[in-house]
C-alpha cells in the first residue's frame, strides 16, 4: 500500500506553459496519476489511447469535456468539482475550461505502461458520473 498526502508534492512537474500544469505521480509500479490545473481560456490537447481508457476526476473549477470520434462525431458535457468521466479506448477527449475565471483542475488516471496515442476511434460519451 501506498498512501501520498501532497500530491504536488509527490509528483513531477512534467509541463507547464499559458494552458496548463500537469503535474504526474510515477511512483506508483503500473499507474501515473496526472494532475493538471487547466487555465481559464484554454483546454488541453484532444486526443485519443488505442489501447486503454483513462479515468478523469475533476476536484475544482467548471468547464467542460469534449468527448466522441476522431471523424467530428462529438459532443460537449459540462464538469466540475466531483465529476468524474471514464473515457473508453479508442474515444476522443479534449478538456475545455472557456466557463470559469479560476483554474480547472483534474486528476487523470492511467495505465503508465500502455499509455499510447493512436488514430482509430470510436464514439461513446454515456461516461459522466457526479459525485
Amino acid at each position: 500500500m501506498q498512501i501520498f498526502d501532497d500530491f504536488e508534492t509527490d509528483g513531477n512537474l512534467i509541463k507547464s506553459d499559458e494552458r496548463y500544469d500537469i503535474h504526474d505521480n510515477t511512483l506508483l509500479s503500473d499507474l501515473t496519476v496526472s494532475r493538471t490545473a487547466l487555465h481559464p481560456g484554454h483546454s488541453t490537447g484532444g486526443h485519443h489511447h488505442d489501447d486503454q481508457g483513462e479515468i478523469y476526476i475533476f476536484t475544482q473549477g467548471e468547464g467542460e469535456i469534449e468527448l466522441g470520434s476522431i471523424s467530428g462525431d462529438r459532443q460537449m458535457f459540462p464538469v466540475k468539482s466531483g465529476t468524474i468521466v471514464y473515457v473508453e479506448p479508442l474515444e476522443y477527449h479534449k478538456v475545455h475550461n472557456s466557463t470559469g475565471t479560476t483554474d480547472l483542475v483534474f486528476i487523470s488516471i492511467f495505465n503508465k505502461r500502455t499509455h499510447n496515442t493512436g488514430s482509430a476511434l470510436s464514439s461513446k460519451s454515456e461516461n459522466l458520473v457526479d459525485v
